[in-house]
């Protein structure tokens, strides 16, 4: 070997680079041949929570061996046990593991790498689709009924052993709302038809819970929230108070309404060392409130205080509306009053 093609040999191995000067001397790059049979891997329907083992073929169709290594797992899936190499002109088993954690579809590749060159020489795809079970069509219900409306939302059951089920509802998860099986001629599948009237205005929450009658799946929960919306306003929401700053506190809130002819009749403070007084009502139909801390009913050993404000009005949805007041720090019962 002449000094020139020993030089080019050591610094393209050095660097792990074939230059152009070089490639004539140190010969072609070598052109993998490998193949995955299927190139993709459809696991069909899976169980939650189970391992799925499933065998495809590797074939070498070059004429010389290759080096295998595995690159690290995908979330769900992995090679089993792939071999260190594998011959030319030969095909053999390769073993694929996936856990069905996970419901819904299932989407993963597998690479297999040149243990030489750490270049990808053949990739497999997965698919499948990971059902529970036995479980509901959707996690969580939401309802948005108008005020002295119901609305319903239809849930169904779904997975292996569904045909074998005898749901029960074991409690509905609040007052709200109330849960009704559903026929088989209505439903696609058993299922419920779970309901709320908006009676009360605000946020409601909670969690629907059924009895199955499978052992492997005992009982099911399906959390729902079932939102009314008002048409009282009131800013801010929360008043709160310094009440280390001396002399007059005072904030004020502004209630309106999107109902017509609204008004507010009276509030008053049912609990707390506040004060209200109702302002006069604005052009655009607002009304203040100012609300003031009454520093003789804190102990002084305090630090901090709660109340609660009731703002009576005639709006239909809230006519009695509970305002939450605080109170943070020390009351400065010592310095002179000062502008807040």
């Amino acid at each position: 070997m002449t000094l020139r093609r020993r030089s080019c040999l050591s610094l393209a191995i050095a660097l792990g680079l074939v230059g152009p000067g070089c490639r004539d001397r140190v010969g072609p790059a070598r052109e993998h041949a490998l193949a995955i049979t299927p190139a993709m891997l459809d696991l069909g329907l899976l169980t939650q929570n189970e391992t799925m083992h499933a065998t495809v073929e590797l074939s070498n169709a070059g004429a010389t061996a290759v080096g295998l290594r595995a690159p690290a797992p995908t979330t769900r899936c992995r090679w089993d046990a792939l071999p260190h190499a594998i011959a030319a002109r030969t095909t053999i088993p390769l073993a694929v593991a996936c856990q069905s954690d996970l419901l819904g579809r299932l989407e993963e590749e597998l690479t297999i790498l040149d243990s030489m060159r750490s270049d990808a020489v053949a990739t497999l795809r997965i698919a499948g689709r990971v059902e529970p079970i036995i479980g509901f069509d959707t996690a969580f219900v939401d309802l948005r009924p108008e005020f002295g409306r119901t609305t319903s939302v239809d849930v169904h059951l779904v997975g292996k052993q569904v045909a074998q089920a005898a749901p029960v509802v074991a409690s509905t998860g609040g007052e709200v709302v109330t849960v009704a099986a559903l026929s088989l001629e209505t439903g696609r599948t058993r299922g419920f038809r779970v309901s709320c009237k908006g009676q009360h205005v605000g946020m409601h929450a909670g969690s629907l819970l059924v009895d199955t009658g499978i052992p492997a799946q005992p009982q099911l929960v399906l959390s729902w929230g079932c939102r009314v919306p008002a048409t009282l306003e009131v800013e801010p929401t929360n008043p709160y108070f310094n009440l280390h700053i001396s002399g007059d506190r005072a904030t004020t809130i502004v209630v309106r309404s999107r109902q017509p002819g609204f008004k507010v009749q009276a509030a008053q403070v049912i609990e707390g060392p506040f004060r209200a007084d109702v302002e006069k009502k604005k052009p655009d139909g607002s009304t203040p409130i100012t609300i003031r801390v009454k520093n003789s009913e804190i102990p002084d050993e305090s630090r901090s205080a709660s109340g609660t404000l009731l703002i009576e009005s005639n709006d239909e949805r809230e006519p009695h509306k509970e305002v939450p007041l605080f109170g943070f720090g020390r009351v400065n019962k010592v310095d002179q009053p000062r502008a807040n």
